[in-house]
């Protein structure tokens, strides 16, 4: 009988893994110290795919190959928020979006901050059923709730969890969503049976401890 063995990983594989660690290290520490945002860690991630690769083994053609397969599954979301970064500049360079704030600050200022940070939650959640690309709706809501909460005096940790908390609420009954019929096929599990589930999970789980952690992250000014 043949016996299933792991390879060790090699001088070159450690090589590999420490460059992946320190990229990530550096943008966290350019991100918390320099204010890095999307032009910056971009430069970052885009060094890493070049560099790493080739590092590990790839020849140029390989390389090639792998960033056309990965360019093609995230090209979607590369135009949404291509497209979103055009808007975002157009509605701070003709005032619409202090116009927005202005209007949402009048709007939401007299209400509870809790209420604030659940709406907050709800928007996301309903949204990401139309841009199904997290990184997309990031680009997208989060130029308006993160200058928001600062008017509303909410940190905005407590925002961006709002946001992040939301995206995962309805993503998964998305029908246009094909990962998730896809995986739902690959682990041999019937697709309605797994949405059945999925609600169970959100109704029970999910959207009771999602809610709960956005109340005590707003009282307690995380």
């Amino acid at each position: 009988m043949a016996e299933n063995h792991l390879e060790g990983i090699n001088g070159r594989g450690v090589l590999v893994l420490l460059m992946v660690l320190g990229g990530f290290g550096l943008i966290i520490y350019g991100v918390l110290n320099y204010g890095w945002w999307f032009n910056e860690i971009g430069s970052v991630f885009l060094f890493m795919g070049i560099i790493i690769p080739l590092v590990g083994g790839l020849s140029i053609n390989q390389l090639i190959e792998k960033f056309l397969e990965g360019m093609s599954s995230v090209l979607s979301a590369v135009l949404l928020i291509s497209a979103s970064r055009v808007i975002t500049a157009i509605l701070t360079n003709s005032n619409t979006l202090d116009t927005i704030l202005y209007h949402l600050n009048n709007l939401l200022t007299d209400m509870p901050k809790v209420l604030c940070v659940l709406i907050m939650f709800a928007v996301a959640s309903v949204a990401m059923l139309f841009v199904q690309s997290m990184s997309g709706l990031a680009a997208t809501l989060m130029p308006i709730m993160a200058p928001l909460s600062d008017l509303l005096g909410i940190g905005r940790q407590t925002a961006v969890s709002a946001y992040a908390l939301g995206t995962g609420t309805l993503a998964w009954i998305a029908p246009w969503e094909g990962i998730n019929y896809a995986m739902a096929t690959m682990a041999g599990v019937d697709f309605f049976k797994y949405l059945k589930e999925a609600a169970k999970f959100v109704v029970i789980v999910y959207l009771p401890v999602a809610v709960a952690g956005l109340i005590l992250m707003t009282v307690f000014q995380y």
